[in-house]
């Protein structure tokens, strides 16, 4: 009975001791949050700008509820050079846990005043440092190092899903482009993702024409899998800009589709399906000809196959063009 007893009042102890410690490392949590994200932060911005010679700035940030936190005043140049990026304001919803060890991972996004500029003036640009490695890394790459294309690819689709919070609001979104006096623009007043899906229209301003695309389509970060549609808000061709400006050729479609789905993971494996299809589609250049070049319809329903060594467009994909189906395999 004493025994009994006795364990009882030992289970109680450990009761209360767990308690106590969940109740502490929350509380510390609580108290030092600040502290921990900015550090986090601080660190992020420090390995970004010194890998890529650039200035990434954020005026200032603070938590405005439990989990909230707002970004203020963010800007992103390269080291000398025009400004690429500005975001008036950043809210986001973290995940407590993870910030306790030290890892920023997304639930909300709310963005306001987005804007992107372009620039190119004949070599310099004010973009093309984001894809330029960093030199000092590129000295400890072993030359003869082989590139596992299925890992890179798993990378990939790792970071863009698990990346995207179950909600996301962007407002005034402003992407602007001036590569060497060739200017056009796109910009949306509002771009939401809730419940996985997505609507909205993007207006063009390409040489003062203005025009009017939907972009619709859902996201799921759940199971790896992705779809959209875009077409002109009055169901006229939808003209790509800048191509027209750049080489004097007007390349246009009704409506564009596209599908990615069934991500299948093992080792040194990853293969996907989806769709991709194009309704009157339409090339005009004169060195192609006098008249317009004109495809009803295009469809493709493909299968892709990555290896840590070779991608492989799997058997089973397929082309639609004009009516005439053409069937698609191949390595490379």
């Amino acid at each position: 009975m004493k025994s009994s007893i006795l364990k009882n009042k030992n289970f109680k102890i450990i009761e209360i001791c767990f308690i106590c410690i969940v109740i502490l490392i929350f509380g510390s949590g609580l108290i030092f949050r600040h502290t921990i994200l900015s550090s986090v932060i601080n660190k992020k911005i420090r390995n970004f700008n010194q890998k890529f010679h650039a200035q990434l700035n954020i005026k200032d940030f603070e938590f405005t509820g439990l989990t909230e936190i707002n970004f203020n005043n963010i800007s992103l140049a390269p080291n000398n050079g025009d400004t690429l990026m500005k975001i008036d304001s950043l809210n986001a919803q973290i995940s407590f846990w993870r910030l306790l060890v030290f890892n920023i991972s997304l639930n909300k996004l709310e963005i306001k005043n987005i804007d992107f500029h372009f620039v190119r003036h004949d070599s310099l640009t004010n973009y093309m440092f984001l894809f330029e490695k960093n030199k000092d890394s590129l000295e400890n790459i072993n030359k003869q190092q082989t590139i596992n294309y299925a890992e890179r690819v798993q990378s990939l689709f790792e970071t863009i899903f698990h990346s995207i919070p179950s909600t996301v609001r962007f407002t005034n979104v402003n992407i602007s482009a001036d590569l060497n006096n060739k200017k056009f623009s796109f910009y949306t007043k509002q771009f939401v993702i809730e419940d996985k899906l997505f609507e909205t229209i993007i207006k063009l301003n390409n040489e003062d024409q203005i025009t009017e695309w939907i972009l619709k389509g859902r996201l799921d970060a759940s199971d790896h899998s992705a779809q959209f549609k875009l077409f002109a808000s009055d169901h006229k061709r939808i003209i790509i800009p800048y191509i027209d400006q750049k080489w004097n050729a007007h390349i246009g479609f009704d409506t564009l589709q596209f599908s990615l789905k069934n991500i299948e993971e093992d080792y040194n494996l990853i293969s996907f399906n989806g769709s991709l299809s194009l309704d009157n589609f339409i090339i005009n250049q004169p060195r192609i000809g006098q008249e317009d070049v004109f495809f009803k319809h295009g469809h493709i329903d493909y299968k892709i196959n990555i290896t840590k060594d070779y991608l492989e467009i799997d058997s089973a994909s397929h082309f639609v063009f004009n009516k005439l189906p053409i069937q698609c395999a191949g390595f490379f």
